[in-house]
């Protein structure tokens, strides 16, 4: 079953049919104001809502994945060269896991 034919109808789909805004008062406070999405606006946010993209999700930088990666290759490359030096027929290499959002948070 999709993740579209799930959520068809879904109570959850009209909250993104709309957006909230602070709007200054003339008191000099601010007020919530709901702003209802029409047209191409609403299209857009309904077909967002039922993307299977990950919508609130925060990415760790490339560069230190890329980095990460580097080291991970690095140290089984010299566990490797460790175990040819020593004639070592079973040598323990660390496992490729992507796991370097882990060590960023």
């Amino acid at each position: 079953m999709s993740r579209t034919y799930r959520r068809k109808n879904s109570y959850e789909e009209f909250y993104c049919t709309y957006e909230d805004d602070l709007v200054p008062l003339s008191t000099g406070g601010y007020d919530w104001h709901r702003h209802f999405l029409k047209g191409k606006e609403l299209k857009q946010a309904l077909a967002n809502y039922h993307s299977d993209t990950e919508q609130w999700s925060w990415g760790v930088p490339t560069d230190f994945v890329r980095s990460k990666n580097r080291q991970l290759r690095s140290k089984n490359r010299a566990i490797l060269n460790r175990g040819v030096h020593n004639y070592n027929d079973e040598p323990m290499f660390i496992p490729f896991i992507r796991d370097a959002m882990y060590d960023y948070w």
